[in-house]
């Protein structure tokens, strides 16, 4: 097969379309009347099916995106510590070992309340947000609470005064 694009112009003025087999030398050229109108018609057929388009598309990109979740949720589950461990350095900066060095030291309970994750998780990795550094290990409340009141400290005081306030 040659180096023709699609829409390349002959010497006698037809337009290459494509490659063609049951042609005699493999090529199918068009007039250019004849190619303008098979253009017309793809771009109003694919006007009119816009919708069936997207479908399709959607479709296939959600059955792609499945497979992909299939294969993850296999691999994971061959080997769930490669995977811990891998998180947790992506978005910590620390390796599992770390991770248990510190349950140990916390003797596998929050830093805050003193009690195993209420949940049944493992306990989260509390971190500073502006600076990313590791501060302990915090159940799920705990971590919330810090973070749902932004890690400041003045907020933190507000509320403990608050609760305080009506005791």
């Amino acid at each position: 097969m040659g180096d023709l694009k699609r829409g390349a112009i002959r010497d006698d003025g037809k337009i290459f379309y494509r490659y063609d087999k049951n042609s005699k030398n493999g090529e199918c050229w068009m007039k250019p009347s004849t190619f303008a109108k098979m253009k017309d018609a793809k771009r109003k057929w694919a006007s009119e099916n816009t919708d069936k388009i997207k479908a399709h598309l959607d479709k296939t990109r959600l059955k792609n995106r499945e497979k992909i979740l299939k294969r993850s949720r296999e691999s994971y589950k061959k080997n769930p510590t490669k995977y811990r461990n891998q998180f947790l350095k992506y978005r910590y900066g620390i390796t599992l070992d770390e991770y248990n060095q510190m349950l140990i030291s916390q003797n596998g309970v929050c830093q805050i309340c003193n009690k195993s994750c209420p949940s049944g998780y493992a306990l989260s990795v509390d971190h500073c947000h502006r600076t990313g550094k590791v501060r302990g290990l915090l159940c799920v409340e705990c971590n919330t609470g810090i973070g749902k009141l932004k890690d400041s400290v003045e907020l933190l005081s507000k509320a403990i005064e608050y609760i305080k306030k009506y005791s």
